[in-house]
C-alpha cells in the first residue's frame, strides 16, 4: 500500500489509470498500488468496475458540495480513504497522479518519515517568487487558509505539486485542504476576472502548501520524488524514476498529447503518426500505452484466466481524437 492514485470516474482518467496499473504490474509493484475512484452517480461506471478487478481499489461517492473544480477531488479522495482506512496515514504512502509511471521502483527508505506527521516533497518545488507573485497579489486568498501576508513573505519552502509522501495526517485535515482548494479556486477566478495575472488552476497546490505551513507539519525535500515532464529529454532518466505525462499541450509538438484523449481512449487506437519525438520522456509514455494495449488482450495476465476480457473497458470506443 505504498502508492495511492486518486481519480474521477471519467474516461480521461480511467485510461490513464489503466496504463499506470500495467506499469506497476511490469515492475512487480502491483500489490503496493491502491486506486481511489470517485464516482458522481449512484454507481461507478463499468470501466471503473473493470479496473477495480486489476488492483486494490476503493470506490467513494463524490459528495463535495461543489464539484466544478476537479483538482479538489484529489485531496477529497485522500480524505475519504483515510476515513475508512486510517492505516494508510499511519504507514505513509506516495500520492501520485494517474498520468505518472515509473521507470524503476522508488527507494521508499529515502522518502518515508520517522513517524509523526510528515510530508515529503519533490525536489523541484514551486519557487517562492511564484507563490509570492500569485498569493500576495491576491491577499484575500490567504484568508481562506488563515495565513497572514507577513507569514507568506517569510515562507521559503513551497510544496508544489504531486507526487507527495503523506504520513500521519487525519482525514479531517485533508478534508480541509479539499475545501480550501475550492474556496481558493473561487477567489482566484474572481480576481482573474478583475484582471489579476494569477494561474487559477494552481489553487489545489496552494491549498496543500499553506495548510501544511499553518499546521506546522514536518515538510522535507525528497529528490527520489522528482518527476520528469513529458517534454524532457531521455537523458533525464539517469537522475529520476518518475515520468509525468504532462506539459504537452499541442500534438503539433510531436509528443504524445494526453489532452487529445478526453472523450476517447488511446488504448483503442494504434494511429500515433503525429508522434515524431523519440528523444523525450513522452516517447516512453507512448510505449507504456502500447504495452497496455497488448496486455489488455491477454486475460490470463489481467484476470489469471478468468473471463470478462471481451467487454473490458466497454464504452470506451468512440470517435478518433483527430
Amino acid at each position: 500500500m505504498s502508492y495511492v492514485s486518486v481519480i474521477d470516474d471519467s474516461l480521461y482518467l480511467l485510461w490513464q489509470q489503466e496504463v499506470q496499473i500495467q506499469n506497476f504490474r511490469k515492475l512487480g509493484l502491483l500489490e503496493q498500488l491502491t486506486v481511489v475512484i470517485l464516482h458522481a452517480g449512484e454507481q461507478p461506471s463499468s470501466y471503473a468496475r473493470d479496473l477495480s478487478r486489476l488492483c486494490r481499489s476503493y470506490f467513494f461517492r463524490n459528495r463535495q458540495l461543489e464539484q466544478h473544480y476537479p483538482a479538489s477531488n484529489k485531496p477529497y479522495g485522500v480524505a475519504r480513504l483515510l476515513e475508512d482506512h486510517p492505516q494508510y496515514a499511519a504507514r505513509g504512502f506516495v500520492l501520485m497522479d494517474s498520468d505518472m509511471i515509473l521507470t524503476a521502483p522508488l527507494e521508499l527508505d529515502k522518502i518515508r518519515g520517522q513517524g509523526g506527521m510528515h510530508f515529503a516533497v519533490n525536489g523541484e518545488p514551486m519557487n517562492s517568487e511564484f507563490v509570492v507573485r500569485h498569493l500576495l497579489e491576491v491577499p484575500a486568498a490567504l484568508d481562506v487558509v488563515g495565513l497572514l501576508v507577513e507569514q507568506a513573505r517569510r515562507y521559503d519552502h513551497i510544496v508544489g505539486m504531486i507526487p507527495l509522501w503523506v504520513q500521519g495526517v487525519s482525514s479531517e485535515f485533508v478534508h480541509k485542504i479539499a475545501r480550501d482548494a475550492v474556496a481558493l479556486y473561487r477567489e482566484f477566478e474572481r480576481q482573474a476576472a478583475l484582471g489579476a495575472t494569477i494561474e487559477v488552476w494552481t489553487a489545489e497546490m496552494h491549498a496543500w502548501n499553506w495548510n501544511l505551513y499553518t499546521a506546522g507539519l514536518a515538510v522535507y525535500n525528497a529528490p527520489e520524488l522528482d518527476a520528469m515532464w513529458a517534454w524532457e529529454p531521455l537523458s533525464s532518466l539517469r537522475e529520476r524514476k518518475i515520468i509525468h505525462a504532462a506539459g504537452v499541450f499541442k500534438p503539433e509538438s510531436g509528443h504524445f498529447c494526453k489532452l487529445l484523449y478526453h472523450d476517447t481512449s488511446p488504448l483503442e487506437y494504434r494511429d500515433f503518426a503525429y508522434i515524431t519525438r523519440q528523444d523525450c520522456c513522452s516517447w516512453l509514455y507512448l510505449q507504456a500505452v502500447l504495452e497496455t494495449q497488448t496486455v489488455r488482450q491477454d486475460k490470463k495476465i489481467y484476470f489469471g484466466g478468468a473471463g470478462g476480457m471481451s467487454d473490458f473497458g466497454s464504452g470506451t470506443k468512440t470517435k478518433k481524437p483527430f
